[in-house]
């Protein structure tokens, strides 16, 4: 059984479910077979998808981030896909609280980064720290 034990995750345990380890390679087969790109880091491959997508640099205020989330389509999905790299395991995680406290994933990950989609694979994030980017294949920010 995985556990989670991620300092940052802890107040959300509740809300995660824990699916596989990042050495299973679960999120990249699952991406795969979902024809979304990956690059060979096992990141979205961004170029190659094939839509337009919409990149801001993380560092923004976090609370303006948040309430841009809560606007979007994202918001109805009941539940989303958050893997967060070589640390704790892929889960599922409801919605509401990934938006609500998406700062603290991305702190889960040691800001190496996280790729989030959602279960009904129209909506893609991802936040990176070799270009310290949130990137999206949905429009979070109204003027841009």
């Amino acid at each position: 059984m995985m556990t989670i034990t991620n300092g940052f995750l802890k107040p959300y345990v509740k809300a995660l479910t824990p699916l596989a380890t990042y050495e299973s390679r679960f999120f990249r087969y699952f991406l795969q077979a979902h024809h979304i790109p990956v690059s060979t880091e096992s990141l979205i491959n961004w170029e190659q998808l094939g839509q337009k997508y919409y990149a801001f640099d993380v560092e923004t205020d976090e609370d303006w981030v948040t309430a841009r989330l809560k606007e979007t389509k994202l918001s109805k999905n009941s539940e989303l896909i958050v893997e967060f790299g070589y640390g704790p395991p892929i889960c599922k995680v409801k919605t509401s609280t990934f938006i609500a406290h998406w700062y603290d994933f991305y702190k889960a990950s040691g800001y190496i980064g996280i790729s989030v989609v959602s279960l009904n694979l129209k909506y893609l994030i991802e936040l990176r720290h070799d270009t310290g980017l949130f990137y999206s294949n949905f429009k979070i920010d109204p003027d841009s």
